[in-house]
């Protein structure tokens, strides 16, 4: 279970520093291209924290993955 959960906050990691700061310059040619509004102000925020979600989602589906092989061994299969 220990090796599960370090190599899924290794990919956390690798995703954070690798896609966060593409999807920070993204974001940022994106708001010099796009007319100032409410809606790009909401892309421009989903875009910088891409990778941001991605590690979040990645979090989450670790610990399902570990919390699903625990309640098998505990129930013996």
């Amino acid at each position: 279970m220990i090796k599960e959960l370090t190599i899924g906050l290794t990919y956390v990691l690798i995703i954070t520093i690798i896609l966060y700061p593409v999807s920070s310059v993204l974001s940022d040619i994106m708001l010099t291209l796009m007319v100032p509004s409410t809606l790009t102000t909401v892309m421009y925020s989903i875009v910088r924290y891409f990778g941001f979600f991605i590690g979040l989602g990645t979090i989450n589906w670790v610990y399902k993955g570990l919390n699903l092989q625990s309640q098998l061994q505990s129930s013996g299969y």
